[in-house]
């Protein structure tokens, strides 16, 4: 989405090798002694993150707290210092251990420094730049601390206002294209490609990447696998957060090649039947990408004394800690109207009976609001109570049974799909018939939400019908309807999770190919 004038506009972050500072220009007169307008100012938001090598503030096991500093910074090639420009610069902290902050920094270098253990948090900055050249409302800009990159930053330009000119003359040097360099993980893991962006683009901005083949890879990397690794590491060196869309058109695609790409880059994979399915697939995937309304989701269970988490039931990327005492959630971003559904398996420990509930888990969520253009964070507690006596069970509750049904469908359907890659359609079309059957006589099989599961393993069971039909449809339908019940995202499958934004998109397009 285009940013309005005065606010800043995201480019691919870069850094050095660092090229001298041009000297701020004279100021410029005519015949009128006019100065030249400001040129636009380009800003580095981020942190630098170091360890501390303090073996006093060793635990056992030991865990030194980072030490981290955020900074807003010229970018090299631009003239001048950033005193020259910015007025003040406020922090909106919300890290533990610390308590929420807002603080001001009113003096060059505009850096805050803190410490604090590992993890990613999301930080607010708002710029409050000189004069008026480039308005008097604040610049707000997020960026997610980053522990395990000794520098990690996002590159913002933004431009001047014709209508005003600063009080005193601007540097106006343009700064010049640069790379970023790799970051070096200091830590003891391997940065997974697949996570978050440490970087934050501002948040009136969507960057997103839509691949369209109606054939096989037969230039560059044409290996399927090789090609999504690549994938993940280009997008875990790319400066600010990016989504990959793929477009799969006929039979002949690689679909789990275009499934791979579009899994590296935290999107999804399109299947399009025939020529009347282009048009409604882009503008689902359009009709998301307008209407993000939450960034950088963090699903965070914490488990009470003695309970242990044994499982989390997602497709999104997951972590659970050695000790099995909390886990979290990564999704990179959330449409309007849409939800995701997170079941976790927990123990609990042996204790005295008590008929009173008992916190065994606590949920923390944080995220980033599109919307107010602040982060939230927001937490619930989970009570069981443990009466000596236990008295008549209620059902399970018919949204955990919905979604129990959802994750037994795509097990079938990986479990299908196997089975019929390695040539046995009988057993292949068992699975699906044996899940079928399972989801219709589960208390929740009547809604229609799991109807609509059915109806798709139904479908996926006709396109098993001969080996002909798998290889040349089967296969495609199975991986795009598997990829859009495992991520609850619509990606033209039967209409299922579609939002009223998508939905208005998608018929928006139909009524323009009618006229």
């Amino acid at each position: 989405r285009r940013a309005p004038p005065a606010r800043p506009a995201a480019t691919p972050s870069p850094s050095p090798p660092r090229s001298p500072r041009l000297p701020p220009p004279p100021a410029c007169g005519g015949a009128a002694g006019a100065s030249a307008p400001p040129a636009p100012v380009v800003l580095q938001v981020g942190n630098e993150w170091t360890e501390s090598p303090d073996p006093t503030q060793a635990g056992d096991p030991p865990r030194y707290p980072h030490q981290w500093k955020m900074f807003v910074r010229l970018a090299d090639g631009q003239a001048g210092s950033i005193g020259d420009y910015v007025q003040r610069v406020q922090y909106l902290l919300d890290v533990p251990p610390h308590s929420p902050e807002c603080m001001t920094v009113a003096a060059p270098p505009f850096e805050l420094s803190r410490s604090g253990r590992s993890g990613m948090f999301v930080v607010g900055v708002q710029v409050i730049f000189q004069g008026q050249a480039y308005g008097t409302a604040m610049h707000r800009f997020t960026h997610e601390l980053n522990f395990s990159s000794a520098l990690t930053y996002s590159t913002y330009t933004v431009q001047p206002q014709i209508s005003g000119h600063p009080q005193h003359p601007l540097p106006s040097a343009p700064p010049e294209p640069q790379l970023q360099p790799q970051p070096q993980h200091q830590d003891d893991t391997q940065p997974d490609p697949t996570a978050p962006k440490e970087q934050a683009a501002p948040s009136n901005t969507i960057t997103a990447v839509m691949l369209f083949t109606d054939g096989l890879a037969n230039e560059g990397i044409r290996d399927g696998q090789q090609l999504v690794a690549e994938t993940g590491r280009r997008m875990a060196r790319m400066p600010m957060a990016c989504t990959v869309f793929t477009f799969g058109f006929g039979s002949d695609h690689d679909s789990e090649m275009l499934k791979g790409v579009a899994d590296a880059g935290k999107g999804m994979y399109y299947y399009l039947e025939s020529a009347d399915a282009i048009a409604p697939a882009f503008a689902d995937c359009l009709g998301g990408l307008v209407s993000v309304v939450a960034q950088n989701v963090v699903l965070t269970a914490v488990g009470a004394p003695g309970t242990t988490i044994h499982k989390l039931s997602t497709a999104y990327p997951q972590e659970i800690n050695a000790e099995r005492t909390q886990a979290s959630v990564r999704i990179p971003d959330l449409y309007s109207g849409e939800q995701r559904d997170v079941l976790l398996t927990l123990q609990l420990p042996a204790t005295a009976p008590n008929p009173d509930p008992a916190t065994a888990l606590r949920w923390e969520l944080r995220y980033f609001n599109v919307l107010t253009q602040r982060p939230v964070v927001a937490g619930v507690e989970a009570a069981v109570c443990r009466p000596e006596v236990a008295g008549p069970q209620p059902p399970a509750p018919e949204a955990l049974d919905r979604q129990l049904n959802r994750l037994r469908a795509t097990e079938a359907m990986a479990s299908a799909k196997a089975l019929a890659n390695a040539g046995d359609l009988e057993r292949a079309r068992a699975e699906l018939r044996q899940a079928s059957s399972e989801i219709t006589l589960s208390p929740s099989g009547s809604t229609d939400f799991c109807q609509g599961l059915v109806e798709d393993l139904q479908h996926c069971l006709q396109q098993m019908e001969n080996r002909q039909l798998w290889h040349s449809s089967g296969q495609t339908f199975l991986t795009c309807a598997s990829d859009c019940h495992l991520k609850q995202r619509s990606n033209g499958v039967r209409g299922r999770y579609i939002t009223a934004h998508k939905s208005a998109h998608v018929s928006q397009s139909r009524s323009i190919k009618r006229r």
